[in-house]
């Protein structure tokens, strides 16, 4: 019975940062029906929603590219591209950061949802096509980047299935319930939670299912930045596929 109410939950999950008398508010616009609410009594976490009405699909696949991307990958971008102006600020922005990659990016899924830490704090955004169009989502993110590549974390690393998907789920909803979040701005610290800089809330996300993303990766010239989760390490300490096109 449940599983028809599962149709318009692509709407719900947008948020995860919500009391629960306001699920209830959301599901009853959607599933006017009281024995169904009553179901969602204290449930806030959108993982256990989403299982609870019926839904089987947490972890979800998506082509960006021509690369594939499932449910915790990582989008690695680098800085800069159209439209001009704001491209080139944004790859001077870039040369500010070590390594060949700048940002770094969580693919939740359904479809193009994706999550980030950038300008404007944590938040979830749409690609709206399988192609990485920054000019397309810069009111979205007030950010211009190119495609770089995709990290997968948990490629091989011997995980059973089933420990697989957990973990791509469980990584998916920590990431949904920091938006809103302002961005970090004190890059050596890397384990708040308070707030978040990109390559951080990759991070935080896998340690807290026991995946270390963080290389030790420094400036040499530069004491003390071994601290700083830096997108570079994030790519390197996954296997990885790298966009087969000039950037």
């Amino acid at each position: 019975m449940m599983g028809r109410y599962v149709k318009n939950f692509g709407k719900i999950i947008a948020s995860s940062r919500l009391t629960d008398k306001l699920w209830k508010s959301m599901l009853l616009s959607t599933y006017p029906s009281k024995d169904v609410i009553d179901d969602f009594q204290g449930v806030v976490n959108p993982v256990i929603l989403f299982k609870k009405i019926g839904g089987d699909e947490m972890v979800f696949s998506f082509e960006i590219n021509g690369l594939t991307v499932r449910t915790g990958d990582l989008i690695c971008t680098v800085d800069g591209g159209d439209p001009v102006v704001p491209g080139e600020f944004w790859r001077l922005v870039g040369k500010l950061i070590p390594g060949d990659v700048d940002h770094v990016v969580i693919y939740v899924g359904p479809e193009g949802k994706c999550v980030e830490a950038g300008p404007k704090g944590v938040i979830s955004f749409e690609t709206h096509s399988s192609v990485w169009d920054s000019a397309d989502m810069l009111n979205q993110r007030l950010l211009v980047d190119q495609l770089y590549g995709i990290a997968y974390p948990l490629t091989g690393r011997g995980l059973a299935l089933d420990q697989e998907e957990t973990i791509r789920e469980n990584v998916a909803a920590f990431c949904l319930a920091q938006v809103g979040k302002p961005y970090n701005i004190n890059f050596l610290d890397s384990s708040t939670e308070n707030s978040f800089y990109c390559s951080q809330l990759a991070y935080v996300a896998y340690l807290k299912n026991g995946i270390d993303l963080n290389t030790g990766k420094a400036v040499p010239e530069i004491p003390g930045t071994g601290s700083i989760i830096f997108p570079q390490e994030v790519w390197e300490s996954c296997v990885h596929v790298r966009l087969n096109m000039d950037i």
